[in-house]
């Protein structure tokens, strides 16, 4: 979860952050000007989870107007639309492994969430819910996974893409 879990009887880590960045389609990039701030990307009606929004919001340091960017529930949907040159879209930055043909802008910063593990001692003493534990705790590990990292991984541009 994106929040620290508060329940006194839980074991909480924080076992990672996810970034977001820009993503925009080659057709999109190619038409409209660039892309260089938080105010750009609230012009050109970025398309935003509403997760990543209703989690921001609190966020003492979460850009001015955050709010005013387009709030789309369907992660899927986002990318369909960012496909077909509709708007750029802020995702997270793992989306760009899955997503090679988009055009990914690292340079405007916008804020990332940690990620929380909350589990009960009873669950880590379960044979079971130990193994769970380990593996959620592996593949968000930094040296599994460059995308959860404190600090962002930054796409290095191709030949295709730059």
């Amino acid at each position: 979860q994106h929040q620290r879990p508060q329940q006194p009887d839980r074991i909480t880590h924080r076992i990672g952050r996810l970034h977001y960045h820009v993503f925009m389609a080659r057709s999109y990039h190619k038409a409209q000007r660039p892309l260089t701030s938080f105010p750009d990307l609230i012009a050109a009606g970025c398309l935003v989870p509403g997760l990543y929004l209703s989690q921001t919001r609190a966020l003492s340091h979460a850009p001015a107007g955050i709010t005013l960017l387009r709030d789309v529930n369907s992660v899927s949907t986002i990318l369909s639309l960012c496909r077909a040159g509709f708007a750029p879209a802020l995702l997270p930055a793992h989306i760009q492994e899955t997503n090679p043909d988009f055009i990914v802008q690292t340079d405007i910063t916008v804020p990332a969430l940690d990620i929380w593990l909350s589990y009960t001692e009873r669950a880590r003493r379960i044979k079971r819910g130990e193994a769970i534990i380990s593996w959620l705790k592996e593949i968000f590990s930094p040296s599994e996974s460059s995308w959860f990292r404190q600090t962002s991984h930054k796409h290095t541009p191709t030949p295709d893409n730059a």
